[in-house]
C-alpha cells in the first residue's frame, strides 16, 4: 500500500502520542481501543514491511470486549498472511456475533494460504444450508479465490 510521507508522519505522530505536535486534534477520542485498533492495522499495512509493534498490539487486542475492535483486529491481521493467526481467524468465525464472524471469513480469504483455505472449506461445511454457510461461499467466490472456489463447487456437486 502506498501512503504520502506527510500522511504517514501524521499516523505515526497519532500512535506516539505527539499532542504537542498537533494539538489542535480531539486525543481523547484518538485514544479509544478502536482508533488505536484502526491506526495499528493502517500502519502496518502502509510501512514497509510486518511491524511488530503493531503486530504485537493487534494480537494484545484479540479478546477485547468490543466487536468492533475484535473485527478490526481479524482483518488487519489478516492483511500479514500469517499461519499463526488462523486459529484466531476460526475462533472469530465459529463466534457469535455474526459481525465479527464476517470479519474472520473475509480475513481468511485474505491470509491465503492452504490452512487458511482449509478452514473456510470446514467452515463451509459446518455451515452449509444457513446464513454462515453462504456467506463463506459468497466470500470465495467473490475474491476469486480459485482453490477454495473449487473446492467449494466440488462439495456442491457432491451433494447434488
Amino acid at each position: 500500500m502506498r501512503s504520502n510521507p506527510r500522511v504517514r508522519g501524521i499516523l505515526y505522530d497519532l500512535w506516539r502520542d505527539e499532542r504537542q505536535n498537533h494539538a489542535d486534534l480531539p486525543w481523547d477520542k484518538l485514544q479509544h481501543p478502536v482508533t488505536c485498533t484502526v491506526l495499528a492495522g493502517v500502519m502496518n499495512r502502509i510501512a514497509s514491511g510486518t511491524i511488530p509493534e503493531f503486530m504485537d498490539y493487534l494480537r494484545a487486542q484479540a479478546d477485547s470486549d468490543i466487536e468492533l475492535v475484535r473485527a478490526q483486529v481479524v482483518l488487519a491481521l489478516s492483511m500479514g498472511g500469517y499461519l499463526q493467526d488462523v486459529p484466531l481467524h476460526k475462533r472469530y468465525a465459529e463466534g457469535e456475533s455474526e459481525y465479527v464472524a464476517r470479519s474472520a471469513i473475509v480475513g481468511l480469504a485474505y491470509v491465503y494460504q492452504d490452512e487458511a483455505k482449509q478452514v473456510l472449506l470446514d467452515l463451509h461445511e459446518k455451515y452449509k444450508g444457513n446464513e454462515r454457510g453462504a456467506y463463506v461461499d459468497y466470500v470465495a467466490r467473490g475474491l476469486s479465490v480459485e482453490a477454495l472456489v473449487q473446492g467449494l463447487i466440488e462439495a456442491n456437486m457432491e451433494l447434488s
